[in-house]
């Protein structure tokens, strides 16, 4: 696992014999969460109102110009508890550990590398040069007697353009002296963590009884 592998990323992981992350690798995040819009209140301030009838009870429950009906989201919740109780216990039975204890390190929380290892969701610590010699060591491969590819899709023209415009203009940048240094790895993990913990505490303040909310994306000075 490179940078980051949380939730989907360590979901695929989670079946290999070895699991190797970097001490700074983004890990876990062993959750599931569901968001449904609903857009009835911008309607109603542009004067469009939405009504009907339906054979059941669960009939328009979903549509997004309406708000979650309660049945729905009995439905929505049952379905997201039984998703984590499925991503849980997949995580207990890959890294041999109790349901109790998977779940006392999953419920959405992120971790990084070094942190999983003592957690016992990976293995080792190291990078790809560690992985491979690991992996040709299961296979019963000797130092040396295999090799390795990397297969990446070849660019476009364009993109190739693209891409030399980028460096040259970071070099004369630097050269300049206006361009920012390099954030140092500690440096960048503690903003990543930050940034992160933000949108957990912004999902967890999603509790509006009515389902109702609203986001702005702009920022205020």
């Amino acid at each position: 696992m490179s940078s980051v592998a949380a939730s989907g990323g360590y979901y695929i992981a989670m079946p290999a014999d070895e699991i190797w992350a970097s001490s700074s690798t983004i890990t876990g995040s062993i959750g599931v969460g569901a968001i449904l819009p609903t857009v009835q209140r911008g309607l109603e301030r542009l004067g469009i109102h939405v009504d009907g009838f339906g054979t059941t009870k669960l009939a328009g429950q979903l549509r997004l110009d309406r708000p979650l009906g309660e049945d729905a989201r009995r439905v929505l919740t049952a379905s997201v508890e039984d998703a984590y109780r499925i991503f849980v216990g997949q995580v207990a039975e890959a890294r041999d550990m109790t349901p109790e204890r998977a779940d006392s390190i999953a419920r959405g929380r992120v971790w990084i590398g070094a942190d999983g290892l003592e957690l016992g969701l990976v293995d080792s610590l190291g990078g790809i040069d560690e992985a491979v010699q690991a992996a040709a060591s299961r296979a019963g491969l000797q130092e040396g007697g295999y090799g390795r590819s990397y297969i990446e899709p070849e660019l476009s023209f364009a993109q190739r353009l693209a891409a030399a415009l980028v460096m040259r203009t970071v070099r004369a940048l630097t050269a300049l002296g206006l361009r920012e240094p390099a954030l140092v790895p500690g440096e960048f993990l503690r903003r990543t963590l930050r940034s992160l913990d933000r949108e957990v505490k912004s999902l967890t303040a999603l509790n509006d009884p009515r389902g109702l909310y609203y986001h702005c994306f702009c920022t205020v000075d």
